[in-house]
């Protein structure tokens, strides 16, 4: 699980790079919007996700 982490760590630089040039790029509400679905498709997925429960269910025991 500490490498998972450590890949996803590695992308957040990325993303602030990818969302400051979509900032720069559009409207504050258009940006808001993209923001907004962005992070709702992310926790879909992650809702989606068998392999995260079953973590989520290793923790708890």
């Amino acid at each position: 699980m500490t490498c998972f982490y450590t890949l996803v760590s590695v992308t957040l630089p990325l993303g602030s790079l990818a969302f400051s040039f979509l900032a720069d790029r559009f409207d504050l509400r258009l940006f808001l919007l993209l923001f907004a679905l962005f992070y709702a498709g992310i926790f879909l997925l992650f809702l989606a996700s068998h392999a995260f429960k079953k973590v989520d269910e290793l923790q708890l025991s």
